[in-house]
């Protein structure tokens, strides 16, 4: 089927685009192709419709929080823009179990490929050849969300109140790195101070589970007696 691409006013760039009218529409050919490893479909994928923008999602792994930053930036940019053209669409992967992605209208009834499919080309050139991110500033609070996230845990597999150990990373300027972890600190040295921390008389007196005898100041005093 041949494919027309009309002149439109885009919502999301100003001034030209990079991409071609050829090159939309070569690429809205290849986005109705079915791919021969897909057993997910519906009415409208591949037939009008195409997924773009697919990642992982974020609830089972953090090692792709560019692609899941990217995805729900981009996401909420072209349904904002296009709300009848664009939503959100869910599919299975042996890789991991969930997948979230873009769905989008490629063309409507008479063939016409829509501004949305025509943009959403375009945001994936700018990805791909100058700006890796859709919006720095969402990926930056996306990383301290799973940065927090990654503390919390560590927190909670060291039986150690969160609070307590976010006041002794402050003490000692300890700082988690989503790719590389803790750094300018020592663990031990950073839980043990932690517990130190949460050994206060109440967590002695009641055996909590913020209480860790070896750094208890009542129990060293105890012991002293």
């Amino acid at each position: 089927m041949n494919y027309e691409l009309r002149d439109f006013e885009p919502k999301l760039f100003t001034g030209a685009m990079s991409v071609d009218y050829e090159t939309i529409i070569e690429r809205a050919e290849q986005a109705l192709e079915h791919p021969a490893d897909s057993a997910w479909h519906d009415d409208e994928l591949w037939n009008t419709h195409t997924m773009m923008f697919a990642t992982p999602d974020i609830a089972l792994t953090d090692d792709y929080a560019y692609d899941w930053s990217n995805y729900r930036t981009i996401l909420k940019a072209l349904s904002e823009a296009y709300p009848d053209d664009v939503s959100d669409c869910t599919f299975g992967h042996w890789t991991y179990s969930r997948f979230m992605a873009i769905k989008i209208r490629v063309v409507d009834a008479d063939g016409v490929i829509t501004p949305a499919f025509a943009e959403a080309v375009e945001i994936a050139y700018d990805l791909e050849h100058n700006n890796h991110l859709y919006d720095e500033g969402d990926y930056m609070e996306l990383q301290d969300e799973l940065e927090a996230q990654h503390v919390a845990v560590w927190a909670d597999d060291n039986s150690v109140d969160l609070a307590y150990l976010l006041e002794a990373m402050n003490e000692l300027d300890a700082r988690y790195d989503l790719h590389e972890g803790w750094y300018d600190v020592d663990e031990d040295a950073l839980l043990a101070r932690a517990r130190e921390l949460s050994s206060t008389w109440e967590a002695h007196y009641n055996s909590t589970m913020g209480h860790h005898p070896e750094q208890c100041y009542y129990c060293a005093r105890a012991k002293v007696a």
